[in-house]
């Protein structure tokens, strides 16, 4: 008999390499955001995220926590799909040399393709460190091939395809925020997870968002010699939040002018020409077209993603299935214990889909939307406050009373939040204003999108008092997103 073999020291393994890999990226991001936010201050603007954040910056713990959204998902796909490739090769191929050459030139193929559009070495990282780790661990725990083994393995498969068939069957636009609802704001723990997120997701975020997807870009304008030309370039710039930078540090888009032609470059690099009027009649759409020239991330983007709606959950039920066996196998022989973890995984989660199922949207009709907010089930609650924001109902036709404010379930007041941008009344604002205050900070960002889709300025200082004293970069941004839905716009450059 062979002592029982533990996969999840290979998942552990990788998603170790991938922790280190994470931190080092996103940290080199930090550093430079913190640059970056001192050149905006030093030139007149109001930076976002503020001083607060900036301070902070340079510190271990945004950069590791925000590296836990790399890790568990380019870390966790790369992780798996080079432990089943491992598994493939021992068990079902037995080793076979053909296969294993396929396999590297698709990890060759994944690295080329990670660098298609320009070298990046700590991406590069990802793929050059995380197989290799998972492979080797992962050797150390497969035991020989045979037909038994083979069948019990594909036992524990089957439950997890149909897992993923069954949950695959909810997939909608919607279904994450469903996810967070439902099943983590539902308990501690999950809030505890959701909080966490909300407060660090913006750090690894900034790592592959696109130019135009920062809130604040940095300009450089060059060889102009037309000085009402050159404030006609500026003033469009400004009021998409392309900041005209002096110093000689590194920029987002350089525009240099010769005569009536404009040049756009990323670095060094020329990517987009045109003349100054085609410019001034359609400047979102080439903003848009050098931004997405000018997007080195696209591949890294995708496969963090793919990362993270498979890679993530196959690593987890691994995780958790192993936890479960070792347990069990205190008190019953190994291949009993085995199954019957696979059994309590397959459970837990069709018991989950059931409770993301229960708590999904519900079709609400106008006339239902009154009893619904009056309903004890906080869920026809949400589902008629989401009614109302989507098909922007008249709120103020309804008594949107304190009790849904201080409603002790976060998705209510969220999505109530949510609603009442859609009010006009005095009373609403009043509920806005608390909203504000809110321990969430998830609904203190909807509260100010809501704050600024009202249209009045009188609340322009307050929102830039947020964002100025607040430590928190998400509630930030939105206090930022609504001053300029007020039309506030940054001071122009002295």
């Amino acid at each position: 008999m062979h002592p029982p073999r533990y996969p999840v020291k290979a998942i552990l393994a990788g998603l170790l390499a991938a922790q280190i890999i994470a931190i080092l990226q996103v940290y080199l991001s930090n550093v430079d955001l913190s640059e970056t936010i001192l050149r905006l201050e030093a030139h007149g603007y109001l930076p976002v995220p503020g001083n607060l954040i900036a301070v902070q910056l340079s510190e271990l713990q945004p950069a590791f926590i925000g590296g836990l959204f790399f890790t568990f998902s380019i870390g966790a796909g790369l992780t798996m799909v080079t432990l089943g490739a491992t598994w493939c090769w021992h068990q079902v191929f037995n080793r076979k040399r053909a296969f294993g050459v396929l396999a590297i030139g698709f990890w060759l193929m994944l690295l080329i393709a990670a660098n298609g559009q320009g070298f990046s070495p700590v991406t590069s990282l990802y793929f050059l460190v995380v197989p290799p780790i998972t492979f080797g661990v992962a050797m150390r725990w497969l035991s020989p091939a045979n037909e038994r083994t083979s069948m019990t393995l594909r036992i524990h498969i089957l439950p997890i395809c149909i897992l993923a068939l069954l949950w695959g069957t909810q997939w909608r636009s919607s279904m994450f925020l469903d996810i967070r609802d439902n099943l983590l704001l539902s308990n501690p723990v999950g809030t505890a997870i959701h909080d966490i997120y909300y407060e660090y997701t913006l750090y690894p975020a900034r790592v592959f968002k696109t130019i135009d997807q920062r809130l604040l870009k940095t300009v450089r304008l060059e060889g102009f010699r037309n000085p009402a030309m050159q404030r006609s370039v500026e003033r469009v710039l400004r009021h998409y939040d392309y900041l005209r930078i002096t110093d000689t540090g590194p920029v987002d888009v350089t525009i240099t002018a010769e005569d009536n032609l404009l040049a756009f470059y990323s670095r060094q690099t020329a990517l987009l020409a045109m003349t100054h009027e085609q410019f001034l009649a359609s400047p979102r759409k080439a903003l848009q077209t050098f931004s997405a020239k000018a997007d080195g991330n696209v591949f890294f983007r995708n496969i963090t993603i793919y990362g993270l709606v498979i890679g993530l959950p196959l690593a987890l039920y691994m995780i958790c299935h192993s936890a479960a066996r070792f347990a069990l196998a205190r008190f019953l022989p190994d291949q009993k214990a085995s199954k019957l973890a696979t059994g309590l995984g397959f459970c837990i989660g069709l018991i989950l889909l059931m409770i993301l199922y229960a708590g999904g949207n519900r079709t609400i009709s106008k006339e239902d939307i009154a009893a619904s907010l009056d309903s004890t089930r906080w869920q026809d609650q949400v589902s008629a406050l989401k009614a109302m924001a989507a098909s922007e109902v008249d709120i103020d036709r309804f008594d949107i009373d304190t009790r849904l404010s201080t409603s002790t379930h976060v998705p209510v007041r969220y999505w109530l939040a949510v609603a009442l941008a859609n009010s006009r009344r005095a009373e609403s604002l009043d509920v806005i204003t608390k909203l504000l205050d809110d321990p969430s900070a998830n609904v203190v960002s909807k509260a100010f999108s809501a704050l600024g889709q009202r249209g009045n300025r009188t609340h322009t200082n307050s929102i830039i008092s947020t964002i100025e004293n607040s430590d928190h970069w998400y509630i930030q941004q939105h206090a930022y997103q609504a001053l300029r839905t007020l039309g506030w716009q940054q001071q122009k450059l002295d």
